[in-house]
């Protein structure tokens, strides 16, 4: 049926001078088959291909009438549109078999190289010449060979500046290699270029073929017009010839998720040494190998937020995202892996710090963490905030709030008022002490540079004396006497009157908030033995050992989840080690009491060795029971050697010792520290604190014989008791399905504009439909409607207290206006107020009165007219 259709169309060829296509096509095999099945009407019936967006398709080679249709041959996309006569669709579909496959062999190829070499360009014996089954194979194989300076006479770098060029009806598909130094030099010292050109029209290039078999090297001019590189020292200089083999950069990118870059390269190097292969690469060659790609770089907001909701549909874990009016993210925050139940079974200790330069958005990270029964450090949760500000911080605190129900004990974070701020919003009435280590930064950067300062420089002299002062303060800030830290404060005041410290200086250092810092109030609060954010310090200079300012998201996330997997890893280390030692001779000398093998079944391990601990100091305390008795007792530590108390002198004495002011402040008597104890409370506060019995307690144990029994109910806090996996869970769904506080409802918007007698009015109506609903609703919908109608009548009350104190400020408002009126315009005047003031008249007479208020404010005179 194609026959007539055939014949004319290679009629006309012939007469315009062309070749005949179906002849042409003949030159292939492959062509020639498919021609014969074109011919035989073999594609009749195979339906047009659909092409997807963005994506390379083959062409069928039938084309219903009417559509059009893409082809990628040979590696370039051509687009026909679909011919209305069978003599046009052959016409396309010839063309396109001549294109899509490659006309020659591997073999052709070879012999057509080794024929055109000659004595001055001929390849060099050991290079590569294929075939290979993809271009990209061909490239690396031939880079790696250029690289190398023990093949090809020494090592150059291979480039391909042109676009690969589309096979024809004589050869396939062609890419051209060139060496990095072709082309014309460049201008230098023009302003264009700081340093002399690379460029010196290397002759040498090499091109590859597809072929039917693979790509193959074709042709080439393998000679070069200046000198290679053929030692090590000249690769090492070159950063382009340097080279990572491609198993050691797989094995880096393992690595890299919790290793810095530096161990990274000193294994390489290590590995390097070990296989016989000699090192071309640097430190900076393995850190450009690991850096993200650009894809990588510019969908980083992308992964991200596709991280944490796999992270969240797959582990069920919390997380929110904020961002601002034009959609970008503005704060992250998920809880990690573990969090919760650590909470619901936890000190209920809340730490927080933020840190900086730990991704590339320059956003920063904030980590709550708390301490566990084991004494481990569990991160909760983790935020990133584009800035520390009030709402951001707010923001962040409500998240964790709604993931973590239970109200924490107390919370210890810095000095920023912002978190502060934040804080007693989101969690009243909870106590806010501040960390102890960021106190004292506080007090060096303020105090140290005024001790004995020369030029700004600190002399011998100041050195001395700022270290005896601040030892001094640490010294106060750790005792557990209210009176005497206060006294020993007022010493230290007076300290830095004697350096000469500026007074607003010294008014700052009053100023300090002793309350929420100084062990003595600190100390009655139940944190496990926190006084300080030290927590969250340790765990962002870990963080910060394999994650720079320039990293992804995603991979400071990847870094958090496998940090507290390395935390839980420890911990299990910890456990198995206690389980060793227990089958080993104890490290203590004082053999454990009866109360204390009592106590082992029922606390954690780690809470056992600060038990044993306390106990083993308990053998060097003495005690003295108070004349009036009831169980009360003067607990003093002992020497070694004897039963005399330790006296602790209060400095040198002699003829020759000279005080200085400073010394002479700071110095006083050092009596021994007494410790009132009984046998469930001591004035060192220390079991108040940490849950556990103090030495000082333990002490009036061993002494009165109530070690042979158990422990009194309530001296070792619950938090160190052993927990089953039953109770963990029965705490984690607690945790979990408790309610938080509703909102306060708000009022409808018609009732922003009443007054202050309808809103009692609606209030009274309100109050009474919901008495005659309230006695057809069960118990659980009652109690619902019942914290409905309080919010309700809260914001009610909101509203009216609001609109009375409006209303008063304008009556006050307005009484001042029309006495400063009627003052100022004189009698007569009847409350208009004139536009030209009255001249002032005679000076009237002193009026007696009150100088200050209630209040103490001084009372401002008024002017009283002559009339």
């Amino acid at each position: 049926m194609l026959a007539p259709i055939l014949s004319a169309f290679r009629r006309t060829e012939k007469q315009r001078g062309g070749q005949d296509p179906v002849s042409r096509a003949h030159d292939n095999p492959n062509q020639d088959r498919a021609l014969e099945g074109v011919e035989h009407g073999v594609f009749a019936d195979l339906p047009a291909p659909e092409r997807a967006p963005g994506k390379q398709i083959v062409l069928a080679p039938q084309i219903p009438s009417g559509q059009s249709g893409s082809t990628v041959l040979g590696r370039q996309e051509v687009v026909a549109s679909a011919p209305s006569r069978a003599s046009d669709r052959l016409v396309s579909m010839t063309t396109a078999l001549q294109i899509a496959a490659p006309p020659r062999d591997a073999r052709t190829v070879t012999k057509e190289i080794i024929a055109e070499s000659n004595e001055t360009n001929r390849p060099p014996p050991d290079l590569p010449l294929g075939p290979w089954k993809t271009r990209e194979d061909a490239e690396n194989d031939l880079k790696a060979y250029a690289v190398d300076k023990n093949t090809g006479g020494g090592a150059f770098t291979l480039v391909h500046p042109t676009k690969l060029r589309p096979g024809t009806s004589a050869t396939g598909a062609i890419r051209t290699f060139r060496c990095n130094r072709y082309g014309a030099p460049r201008l230098s010292g023009d302003g264009i270029r700081n340093r002399p050109s690379l460029k010196c029209g290397c002759p040498f290039y090499m091109d590859i073929e597809e072929t039917i078999d693979g790509w193959c090297v074709r042709r080439g001019t393998f000679v070069h017009n200046h000198e290679i590189a053929k030692s090590s020292t000249q690769v090492m200089c070159d950063p382009k010839l340097r080279m990572i083999p491609p198993e050691y950069v797989a094995e880096a990118k393992l690595l890299k998720r919790s290793i810095p870059i530096a161990p990274i390269y000193r294994h390489l190097r290590n590995r390097a040494v070990e296989d016989g292969i000699e090192i071309s690469f640097t430190h900076s060659d393995v850190y450009n190998a690991l850096k993200p790609s650009p894809e990588d770089i510019s969908l980083d907001a992308t992964n991200w937020i596709q991280w944490l909701l796999s992270r969240q549909q797959t582990l069920r874990l919390p997380c929110r995202l904020e961002t601002n009016d034009v959609g970008l993210l503005t704060g992250s925050y998920w809880v990690m892996d573990g969090g919760q139940s650590s909470w619901a079974v936890g000190s209920r200790t809340l730490l927080f710090d933020c840190t900086f330069n730990t991704n590339r958005h320059s956003q920063r990270l904030g980590l709550f963490s708390s301490v566990s029964s084991e004494g481990a450090t569990v991160i909760l949760a983790a935020v990133l905030l584009e800035s520390e500000s009030k709402s951001a911080l707010t923001w962040a605190w409500s998240a964790f709030s709604e993931s973590f129900k239970f109200r924490p004990t107390v919370v210890y974070t810095d000095g920023c008022g912002r978190i502060e701020e934040a804080v007693r919003v989101t969690y009243p009435g909870v106590p806010h002490l501040r960390c102890t280590w960021h106190v004292s930064k506080n007090v060096w950067s303020h105090l140290k540079p005024y001790f004995g300062s020369s030029k700004g420089r600190l002399t011998s002299k100041g050195k001395v004396s700022w270290q005896r002062w601040f030892s001094a303060w640490w010294e106060t800030v750790m005792r557990t006497d209210v009176g005497t830290m206060r006294e020993q404060w007022a010493v230290l005041a007076k300290a830095l009157e004697v350096e000469k410290v500026p007074p607003q200086q010294i008014e700052w250092f009053n100023a300090l908030p002793v309350e929420r810092f100084c062990y003595c109030f600190t100390n009655m609060v139940f944190s496990a033995g926190v006084h300080s954010t030290q927590r969250c310090e340790s765990l962002h200079s870990s963080l910060k050992n394999s994650i720079k300012a320039s990293s992804l998201l995603t991979d400071l996330g990847t870094k958090l989840d496998d940090l507290v997997e390395e935390i839980k890893m420890k911990k299990t280390c910890k456990e198995i080690k206690r389980t060793i030692h227990l089958h080993l001779p104890s490290t203590f000398s004082a053999t454990p009491t009866p109360a204390i093998d009592v106590a082992a079944d029922s606390i954690t391990a780690f809470a056992l060795d600060l038990v044993n601990a306390q106990h083993h100091q308990a053998l060097w305390y003495g005690l003295e029971e108070e004349a009036e008795g009831g169980g009360t007792f003067m607990v003093k530590r002992i020497a070694a050697s004897s039963s005399s108390v330790v006296e602790r002198e209060s400095g040198e004495s002699g003829d020759s010792f000279v005080q200085t002011p400073l010394e002479m402040c700071l110095t006083r008597e050092k009596a021994q520290v007494v410790h009132r104890t009984t046998a469930t409370t001591c004035t060192c506060m220390w079991h108040t604190h940490m849950g556990l019995p103090c030495r000082h307690i333990l002490a009036v144990h061993l002494k009165t014989g109530l070690s042979s029994k158990a422990f009194p109910p309530g001296l070792i806090h619950t938090f160190w008791e052993t927990k089953t996996e039953q109770e963990r869970k029965e705490m984690y769904v607690r945790m979990v399905a408790k309610e938080l506080p509703s909102k306060q409802p708000a009022l409808p918007e018609a009732d922003n504009d009443l007054s202050v007698e309808d809103h009692l009015r609606i209030g009274r109506e309100e109050l009474q439909d919901w008495v005659r609903s309230a006695k057809e609703l069960d118990a659980d919908e009652l109690k619902k409607e019942v914290l409905h109608m309080l919010g309700i009548a809260k914001s009610r009350k909101t509203r009216i207290m609001n609109l009375l104190n409006k209303v008063k400020k304008q009556s006050t408002k307005s009484a001042k206006k029309k006495n400063k009126v009627s003052s100022a315009s004189g009698e007569g005047v009847s409350g208009v107020a004139k536009s030209v003031r009255a001249k002032p008249g005679p000076k009237p007479a002193a009026r007696k009165s009150i100088p200050y208020d209630q209040k103490g404010r001084k009372k401002r005179k008024r002017k009283v007219n002559e009339d």
